[in-house]
């Protein structure tokens, strides 16, 4: 006599809609919302905005947990200053709770890493890091500049290098010591923004919004290896997952450019409607998400023909976006 309770099992799986279960691996682009203070949360196939998530007010940048579960967004605050991260339930659209930092003003960039938040508060001139299994900012860091705004970890997490509009420098320092000789000020060219590193840790690219320029640091003898003149105001920068490519949005040039990541040449300007802003890439490395600043929408770039492809509209304002496979 067969087993009932096996075979009942059976049946009940067999019975489950295969769209239920495609449904929970869809990949979703998040996008911060600075003018509606809201996430959109977007599937990048169907390109339509699923959900709108209310947060807190002007966000700018936001990470996501490795599992995919969960995304933190830094609320820069407008015109007073922020000092929390909103926590939201990505399957669940909703914001569950903010995390309170304290005297740590106008949070901009923000990255997870190793179950950890690493964040730049750009009105106290410091990065920190917050844990969050015990619930508790472990680690700040001052930067002594002005403007510290866009970060990067490296993959080993043991060195973050912070972008500082303001005094026209990139800071680098050692993660989770303060120790003299530590920290080290890279001059670079005017205002850098935009800041990403190589796949591979050795590089660091930075946009110098007041000159159009692009410095490429050494992140072996934090130096500056190669400067490239490339357009009007470089405001983000984003390595292609195999590292081969750079894409840069030109906010000043009403732009966005390729980049060869080896040589630095440029690969192909393409027109953007309006301003060029946060750029995402999704995991396969061909397709790009652009957010264009003082709109209503983002912009969906072919890697493969590098031309645009279309368009999704989101809420006011879209600057940081972040793929979550």
């Amino acid at each position: 006599m067969p087993d009932m309770k096996k075979s009942f099992l059976y049946v009940t799986i067999c019975l489950i809609p295969v769209c239920c279960l495609a449904q929970s691996k869809k990949a979703r682009l998040l996008v911060v919302n600075k003018g509606s203070n809201s996430v959109s949360i977007v599937d990048p196939v169907s390109l339509q905005q699923v959900a709108i998530v209310p947060v807190g007010k002007a966000p700018h940048e936001l990470t996501v947990s490795d599992d995919g579960r969960t995304a933190y967004i830094a609320n820069y605050g407008v015109p007073e200053y922020g000092n929390t991260i909103s926590v939201v339930d990505i399957q669940s659209h909703k914001e569950t709770r903010k995390i309170e930092l304290g005297a740590l003003y106008r949070p901009h960039c923000i990255l997870y890493k190793n179950n950890k938040l690493y964040f730049t508060s750009e009105a106290t001139r410091s990065i920190a890091r917050h844990n969050l299994s015990t619930g508790k900012t472990e680690w700040v860091a001052g930067t002594g500049q002005d403007g510290a705004h866009m970060l990067v970890i490296t993959p080993d997490a043991a060195k973050v290098y912070v972008a500082n509009r303001g005094s026209h420098t990139v800071t680098s320092i050692g993660s989770g010591t303060v120790a003299a000789g530590n920290i080290k000020q890279v001059k670079t060219g005017k205002a850098p923004e935009g800041i990403d590193i190589s796949p591979d840790g050795s590089r660091v690219w930075v946009g110098n919004t007041g000159d159009g320029s692009i410095d490429i640091i050494d992140t072996r003898s934090d130096s500056i290896v190669q400067h490239i003149a490339v357009g009007k105001s470089p405001i983000r920068i984003k390595f292609t997952p195999d590292g081969k490519r750079v894409i840069v949005s030109d906010s000043g040039g009403e732009e966005v450019i390729i980049l060869d990541a080896s040589s630095g040449a440029v690969i192909k300007r393409i027109r953007a409607d309006a301003a060029p802003m946060g750029i995402a890439i999704a995991g396969d490395g061909k397709t790009a998400f652009i957010a264009h600043s003082n709109s209503d929408y983002i912009s969906v770039l072919n890697l493969e023909s590098l031309a645009f492809s279309g368009t999704v509209t989101v809420g006011q304002n879209p600057d940081g976006m972040v793929w979550v496979p």
